[in-house]
């Protein structure tokens, strides 16, 4: 079928190795869940007024049941010295407005190619500005974060930054 409807889309298209029978996330039938990733965003006026409709992006991923929250956040809080600092947990995944785009069930190796590409991230070595126009921000994270997975969520309204660029992280490495 090249251009119909995919009828194993309930079973993420495995409907051999995987089942769904509530309809809300295919698994192997041993009760496992597989791999996640959920766009969020909320609100960033009460932190920034001036950013009236802003907003501040992040992932919810899930590695086999392991859940967690993923976002780059200033160093310190909004000032012009700010630094792009991954954080892990920061931001609760029940509270901020869910995007519209979802990947229910993906390929594990995408969501840990995600979490490793923010865990290797070099902490406070790029500026961070809140609008997104002179360095990248969290919305920029968000997107760049979303890459290293080889997912592309549309941006959040409000998302300044999104597009920004954000140059790959240089690792010193010491001298032998």
């Amino acid at each position: 079928m090249n251009c119909g409807s995919n009828l194993y889309a309930y079973a993420a298209g495995n409907p051999v190795s995987l089942q769904d029978p509530t309809g809300l996330s295919p698994n192997s039938g041993d009760g496992s869940c597989r791999c996640s990733a959920k766009p969020h965003y909320h609100s960033i006026e009460q932190a920034i007024p001036k950013f009236v409709g802003g907003t501040h992006s992040f992932w919810e991923l899930n590695n086999n049941g392991d859940h967690h929250t993923y976002s780059g956040e200033p160093t310190r809080n909004w000032h012009s010295d700010s630094r792009l600092n991954p954080q892990q947990d920061i931001d609760p995944a029940t509270d901020p407005e869910f995007s519209p785009d979802s990947y229910p069930s993906l390929d594990c190796q995408l969501v840990e190619d995600m979490i490793a590409s923010f865990s290797s991230w070099p902490q406070n070595t790029i500026p961070y500005d809140p609008s997104g126009f002179a360095s990248p921000n969290s919305n920029s994270f968000a997107r760049y974060l979303g890459e290293q997975g080889y997912l592309s969520p549309s941006p959040p309204p409000g998302a300044l930054g999104w597009y920004t660029h954000i140059p790959p992280p240089v690792v010193d490495i010491p001298p032998a």
